[in-house]
């Protein structure tokens, strides 16, 4: 086994080693659209993925969830789920639902989610072990890895090295990687309750990895704190480095005179449980005539909209009030009062700087909303089919352009697949990369909808 590969990321102010094995593609390697009004919904979805180790390659995002009705699906993030490829999940799906039809797109959304829970053939024991698998030895082979670099300097520097010396190298390993798990508190979906179902399903598992991993060195002490914080490794991963899979299901159910879409993020498959939670989510109504999203990159495109980058908007409301702050210690500075009168002015001080942060933020956001937002979604409700889908692509395109001129990483590109559903006309390919030349394989048509 190998060095395991980990990240460093900072949780509640603290730094943490994070193992990347388990993951495929990370989540922001993507810029996704959904552009709707009362008439259609547009959505658009870059080619670019990448494999840890910067490996970029073209991948479908987009697919239909059903062949007969207009419902279609967007991932993003990590490309698999539980070692099976998502658009494996989602054709399967699909050829299951046959022309069968539901009232609602919460109904689809359901249904999808009961067939990953109850598809045994999915996601067999000797798969969901596998990848735990992955995290374990990994992760104490790092633990390992660590203990054996520090010895090796004590080795250089001294020529030697003694038992209590290895001992306290050992210990003082360990209780760095522990003791900084043990302040990760489990985060929804995934609960304690989980951590304690496969601590105790590969108990032998986990003591055979143990021992196999450390040989001689006597670690019985923190046998059960390393149970712990592997599992808790192995669950908490995705939440922590943003490498679930984001699910988007956007269309129509038959009852729904207009389009609706929903975003959750699918962590992983623990006691034949989904463990997932909603995200973003929007409708069209008489009400709100139009709605444009975007998922994973959304910084140009929320530019675009709002007229300002986010990340100038948060230095704004990050510095506003730290100045007003800097504003009021500097005036109590100069002024010469006793410590209750002072506490007073600071006190009032304050009071009067919220007032006038919080009278600033409004207007900006009203500026925002009239002079940017409103006329933009105005015209927006108003867009035929074709022109939604060209508005829906060329966001897509912008952001890709923008990583391209800039320093940033090239993490949104290749082919942009565009797709249009409406009511009556279904899901419409406006434009779609194929891997295969369609007039070559005429047979791929006629199989496409006698497949069930």
């Amino acid at each position: 086994m190998g060095h395991f590969d980990v990240v460093v990321r900072k949780i509640n102010q603290k730094y943490y080693l994070i193992p990347m094995d388990l993951y495929t593609v990370r989540r922001k390697m993507t810029s996704e659209i959904v552009v709707m009004n009362k008439l259609s919904v547009a959505i658009a979805a870059d080619s670019a993925a990448t494999v840890t180790g910067e490996k970029i390659f073209n991948a479908n995002k987009i697919f239909t969830l059903s062949k007969y009705h207009p419902v279609g699906i967007m991932f993003y993030g990590n490309t698999q789920f539980m070692g099976v490829p998502w658009e494996t999940i989602i054709k399967n799906f699909r050829n299951d639902l046959g022309n069968t039809g539901y009232d609602s797109l919460n109904e689809y959304i359901s249904k999808f989610f009961d067939y990953i829970s109850n598809n045994g053939s999915l996601f067999s024991e000797d798969n969901i072990f596998h990848i735990f698998n992955g995290t374990l030895w990994g992760v104490l082979n790092d633990i390992k890895e660590n203990i054996r670099r520090k010895v090796d300097d004590t080795i250089r520097q001294k020529g030697n090295i003694s038992e209590r010396e290895i001992t306290e190298i050992t210990d003082q390993v360990m209780s760095y990687y522990i003791d900084s798990w043990k302040s990760v508190l489990y985060s929804e979906p995934i609960n304690s309750l989980d951590g304690e179902y496969l601590t105790k399903k590969y108990d032998d598992e986990i003591n055979t990895a143990i021992k196999g991993t450390f040989e001689n060195l006597d670690i019985s002490r923190y046998t059960n704190d390393l149970k712990s914080m592997v599992v808790k490794i192995y669950l908490m991963g995705a939440l922590y480095k943003d490498l679930y899979s984001g699910l988007v299901f956007v269309g129509f159910g038959k009852n729904e005179i207009f389009p609706s879409y929903q975003e959750f993020y699918i962590y992983g498959y623990i006691n034949n449980t989904l463990k997932y939670k909603g995200a973003k989510y929007d409708s069209i109504s008489f009400e709100n005539s139009a709605t444009m999203s975007s998922f994973a990159q959304g910084d140009v495109i929320e530019t675009f909209m709002e007229g300002i980058s986010p990340n100038l908007n948060r230095l704004f409301i990050h510095l506003i009030p730290s100045l007003f702050t800097e504003y009021t210690d500097k005036v109590v500075g100069l002024v010469n009062l006793d410590g209750n009168e002072l506490d007073i002015l600071k006190r009032k001080l304050t009071e009067i700087s919220k007032i006038i942060i919080e009278k600033y933020f409004y207007e900006i956001q009203d500026f925002k909303k009239h002079t940017h937002v409103d006329p933009v979604m105005d015209i927006v409700s108003h867009l035929p089919k074709e022109e939604l889908a060209e508005l829906a692509e060329s966001l897509v395109h912008l952001t890709s352009l923008k990583r391209r001129v800039s320093n940033d990483a090239e993490s949104v590109g290749g082919p942009i697949d565009v797709a249009v559903i409406s009511k009556g006309d279904g899901f419409i390919w406006m434009k779609r990369k194929q891997y295969f030349d369609i007039q070559l394989n005429s047979h791929f048509e006629t199989n496409y909808y006698n497949k069930r």
